[in-house]
């Protein structure tokens, strides 16, 4: 039994240590782990970036692991200024941001220049108008890796009531409550800020309790130097980078070193017998030391990619060590189970999205003015606030979600193509911009809007202010005649119930959904886009073609670097709308039967009657 497992997370129970307020910024600064993957034929990692080619960083993680070094200048203990997209993060913040201060941001970002816009970001400043945030520090990376709950919370304001199990469905959700008794389900991923994953977990954590499964979710941060390797696994395991420099011992220590102290945050919380499911590989590596502390441990890899080669094989060597560990395992395609793993432990199960979750409840077409008036997207007609009483919310709570950079507001009725993601690469929002002023934009009228989270805001994705960045200086250099029909919209990561009401809101004011993605483990944007009778477009990668069915619930494209036929699918839809209605029917009767968190509901409870049936792990000690 490992030391960190013998303390039993003695010192997160004792400190009551939760999240570091502003960590995340402080990743951004340190300049460490930018995965920065040109678009194209050409993808790979660029030589010295997050690897033991850059001396600096060779001698920041040397620091690290002896003892003696600082693990990046984001470390210091010393608080210096930095600024967040959308709205201020934690108590440093000299400027709490009212919703008429993000407003005014959304506003600025309205009026000032390109060139001026561009001139801000060189100097590492944020543009006119974006509140200022002072960030705290870590003071070093292994010792103060952070775990904290997540708590659960009801489905705010006056949610659609959630109708009770039946037949099947409750049988099993029964089987599996009598077999778990008073254990606890405990999910562990590393952020909780937006991305798929977190989208799924809040569901968990309702759904599941609300079914009288006992589930608690935890998360384990960590500085950007950590984030910076798993970011390489993440591109490795979908098969994209191309540089096939490997993995360093360094590296793979410093995870090591990282997941220990993980597991014993994580064992502070979790009792004997309770079933844990650790998310991606950001966690892996707690498994060894959760089942020798007595706990059952899942894990389960949202990842996947339906081919190997060098760099998906680098990936699963680097993770090895700990792959075996787990009782059992999840993955979202039967084609993305490495061969390390034993089958008959492991399960399939498709995401799912939750029809009652602020993301995709049903909203009335007043109440879609409302949010996206609110957050500044379209023109504001002084019309009342329809939703707040709804979702729980005060008057004025909308504009603090977002803030919306354009030249002019989205025209009532317009046209709208969407695509709302997270600021990486691998989701291809330059390709999509590329295709809108290539092919969809002699559509007249049309308008494109891109939404992902505040990149700041996503502790476990290094990179996405640059893709942010770059996105941004894309539409700068666009002709004003085309410029002038895109919109990007940057939601709040502090708030993702409210931000939900914005995705929401946007999905059904689009014209067509499209998920562009390089690489895909399942595109939950197109779910939700089913869902809302929207017609899809996206390449046949990964998971997508179990999602859309090519002709019949939605359009794939069989290259996912073909921007031309990309652009011409997109077009089409928006000039055939009948052809784009019948889409829609479909494919939102398609999303009914098997994309829904019930069916998703089942099989967990399945797989976890099962797990409980397993011979018992080691005894707490």
């Amino acid at each position: 039994m490992s030391d960190a497992v013998s303390r039993l997370g003695s010192r997160a129970a004792a400190s009551g240590d939760g999240p570091v307020e502003g960590a995340v910024g402080a990743k951004r600064a340190s300049g460490i782990g930018v995965i920065d993957l040109p678009i194209g034929s050409t993808l790979r990692l660029p030589p010295g970036v997050a690897t033991l080619e850059d001396p600096a960083y060779a001698q920041r993680l040397a620091g690290l692991l002896d003892g003696t070094g600082s693990p990046s200048a984001a470390s210091t203990t010393a608080a210096t200024p930095s600024r967040c997209l959308v709205r201020a993060r934690g108590p440093g913040c000299s400027a709490p941001c009212s919703p008429e201060a993000t407003r005014a941001s959304s506003t600025s970002s309205t009026k000032t220049s390109g060139s001026a816009r561009g001139e801000h970001r060189r100097r590492g400043e944020a543009p006119r108008g974006t509140p200022p945030c002072h960030l705290t520090r870590r003071k070093n990376l292994v010792n103060t890796a952070r775990v904290f709950e997540v708590p659960a919370v009801p489905y705010p304001g006056r949610a659609p009531a959630v109708e009770p199990p039946a037949g099947d469905l409750a049988a099993t959700l029964g089987a599996a409550r009598a077999a778990l008794g008073d254990r606890t389900v405990w999910h562990v991923n590393s952020t909780s800020d937006g991305g798929g994953v977190a989208e799924l977990l809040y569901a968990f954590l309702r759904r599941h309790n609300i079914a009288g499964i006992t589930t608690r979710w935890l998360v384990a941060d960590a500085a950007p130097e950590f984030f910076a390797i798993t970011k390489r696994i993440y591109f490795k395991i979908y098969g994209t980078d191309r540089d096939t420099e490997p993995f360093s011992p360094q590296e793979r220590e410093l995870y090591a070193r990282v997941t220990e102290e993980h597991a014993e945050g994580v064992a502070g919380f979790v009792r004997p017998g309770d079933l844990v499911v650790l998310h991606d590989p950001q966690t892996l590596g707690m498994a060894p030391h959760l089942r020798a502390a007595g706990a059952t441990v899942v894990w389960q890899c949202h990842l996947g990619s339906l081919t190997t080669d060098v760099h998906t094989e680098q990936a699963w060597g680097f993770l090895d060590p700990w792959l075996r560990d787990p009782d059992g395992y999840v993955f979202s395609h039967p084609r993305y189970i490495p061969a390390r793993v034993d089958p008959a432990r492991t399960r399939v199960i498709l995401p799912a999205i939750d029809p009652y979750s602020p993301k995709n409840r049903d909203l009335d077409a007043a109440q879609v003015r409302t949010v996206l008036d609110g957050i500044g997207l379209t023109p504001a007609p002084g019309a009342p606030d329809t939703l707040a009483a709804e979702a729980g919310r005060e008057p004025g709570w909308i504009a603090a979600l977002a803030r919306v950079e354009q030249d002019v507001p989205l025209p009532p009725g317009a046209p709208v193509v969407l695509q709302v993601s997270r600021w990486d690469t691998l989701k291809d929002m330059e390709g999509v911009l590329t295709a809108f002023a290539g092919e969809m934009a002699s559509v007249a009228g049309v308008h494109l809007v891109l939404q992902g989270p505040d990149p700041l805001a996503i502790a476990d994705d290094p990179g996405g202010v640059e893709v942010f960045q770059r996105v941004q200086d894309q539409r700068e250099r666009l002709p004003r005649a085309i410029r002038e029909r895109v919109h990007l919209v940057a939601t709040a990561g502090d708030d993702l119930e409210g931000t939900a009401f914005v995705v929401n809101a946007l999905q059904r004011r689009a014209s067509v959904v499209t998920q562009k993605s390089i690489r895909e483990g399942f595109g939950l944007t197109i779910t939700e886009g089913m869902w809302k009778h929207r017609p899809v477009v996206a390449p046949a990668v990964g998971a997508i073609p179990e999602q859309v069915i090519d002709g019949r619930t939605g359009v794939l494209v069989a290259d996912p670097l073909d921007l031309t036929e990309f652009g011409v699918e997109v077009r089409d839809l928006l000039l055939d709308t009948e052809r784009a209605g019948r889409l829609a029917a479909a494919g939102r009767d398609h999303c009914a039967r098997r994309f829904l968190l019930d069916r998703q509901l089942g099989e967990y409870a399945e797989f976890f009657t099962w797990l409980c049936a397993l011979p018992a792990t080691a005894d707490l000690g």
